[in-house]
């Protein structure tokens, strides 16, 4: 307190009229020795030019291929116009408490204190006591660095301990895939399961700032999430024909959702190391469903930070090392007929050969014809591009056949300077709205026509296909305009009383991939795309919910959702080609084969099993969150020194007054008789 009391005047004095993260703030703030704590609210219409990223100038450093990936230097600083520090604020040890004041009354309280007592006065050179001072507490368990946490908490001690006391645990997410279409046979069509080649289009679904709870991700996140949803609105009206194409050409559509990507990939990492081990689409395998390799991809093509350009041009980003390489690529006829007794079909390779291409010259093709169908432009790379942070990169690392495209509105560096940041939300005016619309319904148009080229719809069906702008509109309204998730009435019909969003998301918003409290994102992406691509199954079949859900039982080509129609809020059974899966960094489960909707017993086993990983090697991400709670806050007043001394000697001479009084009494003075 005397050090306090000894600084906050002059520091006072520097910092009062700094109403904003900058950088020179932030230093200032770090090095300080009289600041024991932040707290931090939201202002509105602060000015878009400003650096306000959350994130390092190097994001996701260690997973990039190129030289040099575990240094960040002027090749990989994508994020060189956006970051506040060059490491980011989450990377960082604050060495203070820091709290985000989400009611804006208390904050009042505490702003109209502030002004007061601690605001300099007119014509005032110096701040003069008494002071206003808030005190409150954030108690937190994180124990050293993740691997002693761990150790900590997962120790047979404190497993076995009747009061268990958990440090921290590994981060925790749900990746969402739709099949187009799922592929099905027997095991002994292994050569014909092989020959099946994939197209990946992926966006990511979380986010971080340096409050946790409060990651809306609008531009980081959400209008990348808005592409693909409308490509998948238009793929599920005309599903039939994608189907056919499909079977025929033996070239089918992944479309992913990962969650975890600004932590290292977890996402897209455990789904890679999930196809290594044989383990995707499903975990656990029965002869209806195909498992699908790294080395059946294609090409991967990520959408990112869309709503920030002109709304007309795109660029494609590319490893110019792959521009001009050519590809084998196979292709088989097959010839199926249905087996009656054993309900299913069975397809035997007839005809394949093979062809020689630049398939991702004949990509940026296909992206720049769905462009132009609705009025845009695709730039295309050069021999010197290079691919930034994205989710290739965890399927590029085991097969290195795989071509990258990452379709986005930057083209050296990013842009758009609040990439991961609790200030990512779309300060749009009415042209910047319409702008932004205009971008995303671009970007799906161009993965559409990717998806038809790729699975080898004729050109009459190629021409058929439109992206619905009133469908894109009407999520812009429901994730981006609405203040939360479920408040818009296409979100609310759909969500039903399945979900109740978490008083902790004070934001309303929050994309980021907490272990107790989910990304609420993950959850509407899943219910989105059932909606979208999914179809009713009849009463006789699946007349509730408990019937709905024993249907995968004997199913596991399909999923099957109990859920609300939107039009109309009745509840029906969808039967789709929508998968979620439970997702942690694969350095949690090394030694582990868990069926993914594992128990808290089988959990602790799969984290248990990080003794068998070395945490110093950096393959996989190794992030953990740590439990904490905030206590209440506390506001009062502080004074200088010299009161402090004033009231001691004032105190001093009441005690030496009241010694002296009470020595020259006797007992006379003292005792009354008993007559009186």
């Amino acid at each position: 307190m005397d050090r306090l009391q000894s600084h906050v005047t002059e520091f006072l004095k520097k910092l009062w009229k700094k109403v904003v993260y900058i950088r020179s703030t932030i230093y200032e703030i770090l090095n300080s020795n009289c600041i024991a704590g932040l707290i931090i609210y939201l202002r509105p219409n602060i000015d878009e030019s400003k650096a306000l990223s959350h994130d390092a100038a190097c994001p996701n450093i260690v997973d990039v291929i190129h030289p040099h990936n575990d240094q960040c230097t002027s090749r990989n600083s994508w994020n060189l116009e956006g970051y506040i520090l060059p490491q980011g604020l989450r990377n960082i040890d604050w060495k203070m408490q820091i709290m985000y004041m989400f009611n804006q009354s208390d904050f009042d309280i505490i702003k109209k204190c502030y002004y007061l007592f601690n605001a300099p006065k007119k014509d005032a050179s110096m701040i003069s006591f008494p002071l206003c001072v808030v005190s409150f507490g954030v108690f937190s368990s994180a124990a050293g660095s993740s691997e002693i946490c761990l150790r900590r908490s997962y120790s047979w001690q404190n497993l076995l301990s009747i009061r268990k006391k958990m440090f921290c645990d590994h981060l925790l997410g749900v990746n969402v895939f739709v099949l187009i279409p799922p592929r099905f046979s027997s095991s002994s069509e292994a050569v014909s399961m092989m020959t099946a080649r994939y197209l990946m289009l992926t966006a990511r679904v979380d986010s971080f700032g340096l409050i946790p709870e409060l990651s809306p991700g609008e531009i980081s996140v959400v209008t990348s999430v808005i592409a693909l949803l409308a490509t998948i609105h238009t793929i599920g009206k005309q599903s039939d024909i994608f189907k056919h194409a499909s079977n025929i050409s033996n070239r089918y559509l992944i479309i992913a959702f990962f969650d975890g990507e600004s932590f290292d990939y977890i996402g897209s990492s455990h789904t890679a190391y999930n196809m290594m081990k044989g383990l995707f689409p499903q975990r656990q395998l029965k002869e209806q469903l195909d498992s699908i390799t790294a080395s059946q991809l294609e090409v991967i093509i990520d959408l990112q930070q869309l709503g920030t350009g002109d709304g007309v041009k795109l660029n494609v980003l590319a490893d110019g090392r792959q521009l001009n390489e050519v590809s084998r690529n196979i292709f088989c006829t097959q010839q199926c007929k249905v087996d009656k007794s054993k309900q299913r079909s069975k397809c035997v390779v007839i005809v394949f050969y093979c062809c020689f291409s630049n398939q991702l010259q004949e990509m940026i093709s296909s992206l720049s014809y769905g462009a132009r169908a609705v009025g845009g432009t695709i730039v295309h790379p050069t021999n010197s591009s290079r691919i930034p942070p994205s989710s290739w990169y965890s399927f590029s690392r085991i097969s290195s056949s795989i071509r990258g495209i990452v379709l986005a509105p930057f083209r050296e560096k990013y842009e758009y300077r609040r990439i991961n940041s609790i200030l990512d939300r779309a300060q749009w005016n009415a042209s910047q709205r319409s702008s932004a619309i205009s971008e995303v319904i671009v970007a799906a148009s161009a993965v559409l026509r990717v998806a038809a080229d790729y699975v080898r719809l004729d050109a009459a069906q190629k021409q058929a296909l439109k992206i619905d702008s009133r469908f894109v509109t009407e999520l812009f309204e429901c994730l981006i305009d609405a203040p939360d998730w479920f408040s818009c009435d296409f979100l609310t019909q759909l969500v039903g009383s399945r979900y109740k969003p978490n008083l902790r998301f004070y934001s309303g918003k929050s994309t980021y991939p907490s272990r107790v409290h989910r990304n609420p994102l993950s959850f509407l992406v899943h219910a989105i795309a059932v909606y979208l691509i999914g179809s009713k199954m009849t009463y006789d079949d699946a007349e509730d919910e408990v019937v709905c859900k024993n249907l995968h039982k004997l199913d596991n080509a399909y999923t099957y959702t109990w859920q609300p129609d939107p039009e109309n809020g009745s509840y029906y059974c969808y039967r789709s080609s929508v998968y979620r899966h439970l997702t942690y960094s694969p350095a949690f489960d090394i030694d582990g084969n868990l069926d993914a909707q594992f128990s808290y017993f089988f959990l602790t086993l799969a984290t248990l099993s990080y003794l068998g990983y070395n945490f110093s090697n950096r393959t996989y991400s190794t992030w953990t969150e740590s439990f904490y709670r905030t206590e209440d806050i506390v506001l009062y007043l502080i004074v200088d020194q010299s009161h402090e001394v004033t009231l001691i000697v004032v105190g001093l001479l009441s005690v030496a007054v009241s010694f002296l009084i009470v020595c020259r009494c006797d007992d006379d003075d003292i005792l009354i008789g008993r007559e009186e």
